[in-house]
C-alpha cells in the first residue's frame, strides 16, 4: 500500500512538469503545490502556511469539497451542508 501511495503522490509533480514543458510556469507552481497543507504535512515539499501559493490553497479546498460530495468506490458521498461544515473547521 505504501508503494502505491508514493506513486499517487507523484501526480502533482508530473502535472507540473507537463505544464512547465508548455511554458505554463505559473500554473505549474499551482499544480505542484495543490496537495500541500497549511500545517506543513502535505506533499511534495511539506510547505506550510503562506509559503503555499494562494491559488494552490484555493484549488486544494475545491478539490477537498469535490471529494467529500462525490461517491467513491471506497466511500459514500457526504451531504453538501455537512461538507461545508467540515471545511469551516
Amino acid at each position: 500500500m505504501q508503494i502505491e501511495w508514493e506513486l499517487v503522490k507523484e501526480h502533482s509533480k508530473m502535472g507540473s512538469e507537463i505544464l512547465t514543458r508548455h511554458g505554463l510556469n505559473k500554473t505549474a507552481e499551482i499544480v505542484i503545490s495543490h496537495h500541500e497543507r497549511y500545517d506543513g504535512n502535505g506533499y511534495p515539499y511539506g510547505l506550510r502556511g503562506d509559503d503555499i501559493p494562494l491559488a494552490a490553497r484555493i484549488i486544494s479546498i475545491a478539490d477537498s469539497f469535490d471529494a467529500m460530495i462525490s461517491k467513491r468506490f471506497y466511500k459514500n458521498k457526504m451531504d453538501i451542508n455537512d461538507a461545508l461544515n467540515d471545511l469551516k473547521c
